[in-house]
């Protein structure tokens, strides 16, 4: 008997997804391109603060500090409030990847 490659894949599903923003890849990926167009890359942007809500109330606000923050970056940190239970400091999310329309969104 083999051993396994690696870890067992621990997925975070897209539960607000057709809810928050759009389920549908084409749908998903307009929309992004959309907002993502009505902001620019700013030379020396380091870190960024967006909100996080639906896509009508706050994709706009959100997508203008991800442009800022251009495409030359490597890692993100998310930081967020627990929705489902009440926490007493932080928690790390267990997972490897989270499922989005647009594919897997790897987790180190």
């Amino acid at each position: 008997m083999s051993e396994p490659a690696g870890p067992v894949p621990r997925i975070k599903e897209p539960h607000l997804a057709g809810r928050w923003y759009p389920a549908a890849p084409d749908a998903l990926a307009a929309a992004l391109r959309d907002m993502l167009a009505a902001g620019a890359p700013r030379p020396g942007t380091v870190a960024i603060l967006v909100p996080h809500a639906t896509y009508e109330y706050s994709g706009a606000t959100a997508a203008r500090g991800f442009a800022a923050a251009g495409t030359g970056w490597r890692r993100a940190l998310v930081l967020g409030p627990s929705h489902f239970a009440a926490l007493r400091g932080a928690a790390v999310l267990p997972m490897t990847a989270y499922r989005t329309p647009l594919g897997l969104v790897r987790i180190d």
